[in-house]
């Protein structure tokens, strides 16, 4: 889990908003996205938004910080998108335990599926095509 609870409610607040500014890092489909440079100075924002807190703060660790947000969120995410394609009655849908659950909700169409082929042998079939769910981290 992202260890965000040493921080202030505020804090990671204005910590998600100022990332949902920075599509070139989450918007996948972004021409952006694929700019080095300019995730880089993304980076450097975030960078210096977590200095407030703490002053180790570099790259790696606000990766790392995104990366646990994001994965806690997903898990959420997934529990409520199953829930609701299984029929589930409306008030037996669970509701998000995540506090920051709604924040993080612009990325939800940031996960794609794609078809792939596996090299798991299953019976006598050498290949079987799968659909792969394909998440965008960084």
């Amino acid at each position: 889990m992202a260890d965000l609870r040493k921080y202030s409610r505020a804090f990671v607040t204005e910590f998600i908003e100022l990332y949902r500014e920075l599509p070139s890092l989450w918007m996948v489909k972004s021409k952006d996205y694929s700019n080095r440079d300019l995730k880089s100075q993304s980076y450097e924002i975030l960078v210096g938004k977590f200095e407030e807190v703490e002053p180790y703060a570099d790259r790696d660790f606000v990766i790392k910080k995104i990366k646990n947000m994001r994965d806690v969120w997903r898990r959420q995410h997934e529990k409520i998108e199953k829930s609701l394609k299984s029929g589930m009655a409306v008030e037996d849908i669970p509701t998000p335990s995540l506090w920051y659950y709604d924040l993080l909700n612009f990325l939800k169409d940031q996960e794609t599926t794609r078809s792939s082929i596996t090299n798991i042998k299953i019976g006598n079939k050498d290949r079987v095509r799968c659909e792969i769910k394909i998440q965008f981290m960084l």
